[in-house]
């Protein structure tokens, strides 16, 4: 299961559904429960006249989407109540779609939140989630749990609610920190800080406990990058883990970390320093790590898909023997960043960028693998 809650307006909505469509092929169905086989299907999100218009007062009551491929056929499931039939479209029933909830205004004044969710149940429907999520978490700055659309956006500074629910207490409505970049400087990559204070090492470990590092005494940090033979685990250890956006890593100072032979997805490292660590034989997906601190890290033998780089420190990373697939460089620091000749095309580096790297032939892959 995995799951995006965002604000959006239908502007905000068609920025990414338009950019999903132009090399897919989708139908949107109404979902939920009903009396009458009557639920619409539509072949593009610009077609749904009401999108980005709340038909309820809580989020969680306002229309659903099941999104498939054109040729997927949709399955409805029946089941007799009393004397009448009562008809319902789900994702469990069409495993291969994912459920898109818009949310949107519902008057103004008020935007209701909305909700990107799969059950992962097939390979199809993760790709789906994470051709639309990474797309998300691009074009939308992050605020807390939630990402919101630039429209959006403009109505909270504006004064409007973005709220789960109209009945919902004020206070819980979504805010604008104080330290928050403004929404232009997030969506072009200006800002030259993340505009938060890093944790300290002790603290950034503490906050990881005891999910991610044991609990009790703090772990020793070692003196060099770690390596895959290290007798004992030191600092931060990940090996052969699957994590899936219960991971918050924002604004830690983690300094030779190793994470060797796992799966991180929707995980954001925003802000953090992961100077000097081994990452080596990883998949990273829709993982964030803008303005983080790579220099000197070893990143070889990985696969990053859909993964943001914006304005990161790269400086004398190697990256070699790993493959990057929509991956975003835009403003990062690259002098001395080893890699094959053969990534440049796939990592769209700016000239400054390419001429800024260090090409050397592949060599032998990392250790460890």
């Amino acid at each position: 299961m995995a799951q995006l809650s965002f604000f959006a307006t239908r502007d905000d909505l068609l920025s990414i559904c338009d950019d999903v469509e132009s090399n897919e092929h989708l139908v949107y169905t109404e979902m939920g429960h009903r009396m009458k086989l009557d639920f619409r299907s539509y072949l593009s999100a610009s077609s749904i006249s009401t999108l980005g218009k709340a038909s309820a007062d809580s989020s969680v009551s306002t229309t659903s989407y099941l999104l498939l491929d054109k040729e997927e056929k949709v399955n409805y499931e029946s089941r007799r109540i009393g004397e009448r039939d009562k008809f319902a479209v789900y994702e469990g029933i069409n495993p291969e779609g994912i459920e898109l909830t818009p949310g949107g205004i519902y008057q103004d004044g008020i935007l209701l939140s909305g909700r990107l969710a799969t059950m992962g149940l097939t390979k199809r429907s993760n790709q789906l989630y994470r051709l639309f999520a990474s797309r998300i978490k691009k074009q939308f700055v992050r605020l807390g749990a939630y990402y919101v659309g630039a429209a959006a956006y403009a109505h909270l500074e504006q004064g409007w609610r973005l709220t789960d629910a109209v009945q919902s207490p004020a206070r819980f409505d979504l805010r604008i920190p104080t330290s928050n970049p403004s929404m232009e400087g997030v969506l072009n990559g200006e800002d030259e800080d993340d505009g938060m204070t890093r944790k300290s090492y002790e603290a950034s470990c503490r906050q990881l406990q005891p999910g991610f590092v044991k609990p009790g005494a703090v772990p020793a940090m070692l003196s060099r990058m770690p390596r895959f033979d290290d007798e004992e685990p030191f600092g931060v250890h990940l090996f052969r883990m699957i994590i899936d956006g219960d991971l918050d890593a924002r604004n830690l100072t983690l300094p030779r970390t190793f994470i060797a032979r796992s799966e991180l997805s929707d995980v954001a490292f925003t802000g953090t320093d992961l100077s000097e660590s081994s990452l080596c034989w990883n998949d990273f997906i829709d993982v964030n790590f803008d303005h983080v601190v790579l220099e000197r890290c070893d990143m070889r033998a990985s696969v990053f898909q859909n993964v943001s780089f914006r304005n990161a420190d790269l400086r004398q990373a190697d990256l070699r023997h790993s493959r990057f697939v929509d991956c975003d460089f835009h403003q990062a620091k690259m002098e001395g960043a080893v890699l094959d000749p053969s990534q440049l095309h796939d990592m769209r580096l700016s000239d400054v960028q390419c001429r800024q790297v260090a090409l050397v032939p592949a060599g032998d892959e990392p250790p460890g693998g």
